[in-house]
């Protein structure tokens, strides 16, 4: 057998056995099942999480006129097919609101979507309250809340305030962030 110094580090490393090496497959395969099954557990408990983290419902009022009503409807858009009627003064609860629509619990399919126009956190026969306005500058009026703007108001601006959506106050021709507001 030659030997030079390339033959000499082949010769010195230890030869797998070929029951050693079905062996490290073996385990190989394994650790492959192995991660696959954790991957897609850690899936189902990530799904899990998320469906119980959906947020804890507000309650608000419908505030329509008394020979009214409500639309509860399928998706959140003015000609999306009617699911449920809510009346005057009923309570619905609210779990989210995108661009000007609420998804509240009602109708056959569980969720209906309602313009946010026509809900408040106060009840419809509550006397409308006055506030000033007070900011370092003036205050976006917004078509709902946290929406697009549809004029600014002034620090020292008196404003009645007809209904409430959580921390957003209704004024007549928008909504305005309550923590610019202060009490007469």
């Amino acid at each position: 057998m030659k030997t030079d110094k390339y033959t000499r580090a082949t010769e010195c490393e230890p030869q797998q056995t070929e029951k050693e090496q079905k062996r490290l497959l073996q385990i190989e395969r394994m650790t492959g099942c192995l991660l696959l099954v954790l991957t897609v557990l850690l899936g189902v408990l990530a799904f899990t999480a998320a469906a119980r983290a959906e947020k804890e419902p507000v309650q608000m009022y419908v505030v329509v006129s008394e020979s009214s009503w409500l639309n509860g409807r399928y998706a959140p858009c003015k000609t999306s097919s009617e699911e449920a009627y809510f009346y005057r003064g009923d309570i619905v609860d609210v779990y989210e609101v995108q661009n000007g629509w609420a998804r509240v619990k009602g109708g056959e399919c569980g969720y209906v979507w309602c313009s946010i126009d026509f809900l408040s956190s106060t009840a419809p026969d509550t006397k409308p309250e006055t506030y000033t306005v007070t900011a370092n500058g003036r205050v976006r009026v917004r078509e709902t809340p946290g929406g697009a703007m549809v004029r600014w108001t002034q620090d020292g601006d008196t404003v009645t305030v007809t209904r409430w959506c959580d921390e957003w106050a209704y004024i007549g021709d928008g909504y305005i962030d309550s923590r610019y507001l202060k009490g007469e």
